[in-house]
């Protein structure tokens, strides 16, 4: 048998086989790749020494954990706390300045959103007005009885060259 099917019989790892192995004084068969190779009587005897552990184990307390605290001379921790309480400062001061480099680009980019603002609200305001004096024009003239002019056949005219009164009187 090799290390794995080992340790599936016994409910272990395969390292824990092997460091039992190595440890239990058990004599193992290798093959030619090193691979430990197990006869039945091996197995008995890992067998049996799980069965010793899990009785010296079971009578046994529990323990309890140590935990481990580590510990600062007094000095080197007064240096670290002062070097922390530096690169927080620092720190504090770097984002105030990016803070305010972002307020100040956010106030010049709103001023010129506003000065676009009152560009494009004269603009308008000239394309109202000049709408609104084309229709009293065009008003004025259709009360003095004169019809409004046709403004697609002043364009007609323009392109080909001729006007509508040259078509009536041909001089030709």
């Amino acid at each position: 048998m090799n290390t794995s099917t080992v340790a599936k019989e016994l409910g272990i790892s395969q390292s824990t086989v092997q460091r039992w192995v190595s440890g239990g004084n058990i004599l193992v068969e290798r093959n030619q790749h090193g691979h430990y190779v197990f006869s039945e009587a091996n197995l008995e005897a890992l067998r049996q020494m799980k069965k010793e552990l899990n009785n010296s184990s079971a009578s046994q307390e529990p323990r309890e954990k140590k935990v481990r605290k580590g510990t600062l001379p007094a000095q080197r921790s007064e240096e670290i706390q002062a070097v922390v309480t530096e690169i927080e400062r620092k720190l504090d001061e770097k984002a105030d300045s990016v803070v305010s480099y972002q307020l100040l680009q956010h106030r010049s980019d709103m001023e010129e959103l506003q000065d676009l603002i009152k560009k494009l609200e004269k603009r308008i305001q000239k394309l109202e007005n000049s709408e609104i004096e084309n229709r009293k024009s065009d008003s004025l003239t259709a009360f003095n009885g004169n019809p409004p002019k046709n403004k697609k056949g002043r364009i007609f005219q323009s392109v080909f060259g001729f006007n509508k009164k040259e078509q009536k009187n041909p001089s030709c």
